[in-house]
């Protein structure tokens, strides 16, 4: 459980390095994440649903009170 919670910690502590080195990978290497194209949702849905784990009541009381 302790090795699962560093490789958590390292990935959200360097999640903008590893998006732009995977970026980088794919752009000059296209056909080795061709693959990932199917699963565009499924990515796309992870990534929301751990943008939203961050999100605190507090968050919603500001935009509540400061709707625009």
């Amino acid at each position: 459980m302790n090795r699962v919670k560093n490789i958590c910690s390292f990935m959200s502590n360097n999640i903008a390095v590893l998006i732009i080195v995977f970026s980088v990978i794919a752009f000059f290497y296209p056909k080795g994440f061709s693959w990932a194209t199917n699963y565009t949702e499924l990515f796309l849905g992870a990534a929301m649903f751990g943008m939203g784990l961050t999100i605190k009541a507090k968050d919603f009381r500001i935009v509540f009170t400061r709707p625009k």
